[in-house]
């Protein structure tokens, strides 16, 4: 995988041979206000769609915030809108650690899917990559 773009709080990674794109949330993101959180979800959404993966993997075991219900339905919408412009045909996700951030997550999810069959919970990567059919 080569590292398509890095900051404090997220790392995104894409796999051309394999057509994955890996996002981590790094641990700092704890100090993360909505609006950066903004900016790195509007950071995936463009990198999403400039690399085009059929496959995503969220790792988000590591995210130490909580999408709060003011902006659940914009990252939902982001995410969404880049999603289905990219061509992602499966994406998967690793949940946090934390309850309180692995529903604030599940409820994002839910407010974007309109197709169940597209997203799938891990616990790690090379499940999810199983999924994938790798």
């Amino acid at each position: 995988m080569k590292t398509v773009y890095q900051s404090k709080y997220l790392i995104m990674e894409f796999d051309a041979d394999k057509s994955v794109l890996l996002t981590v949330w790094e641990s700092a993101s704890e100090t993360l206000d909505d609006e950066r959180i903004k900016k790195e979800i509007a950071k995936t959404a463009e990198i999403t769609e400039k690399y085009s993966p059929k496959f995503k993997i969220a790792d988000d075991r590591n995210r130490n915030f909580m999408y709060s219900i003011d902006i659940q339905k914009w990252v939902a919408n982001k995410l969404k809108t880049a999603y289905d412009n990219a061509g992602v045909e499966k994406f998967a996700i690793l949940l946090p650690d934390d309850l309180i951030n692995q529903i604030s997550t599940e409820q994002t999810i839910a407010e974007a899917n309109d197709n169940k069959n597209r997203v799938q919970h891990f616990t790690s990567i090379e499940d999810a990559m199983k999924w994938f059919g790798f």
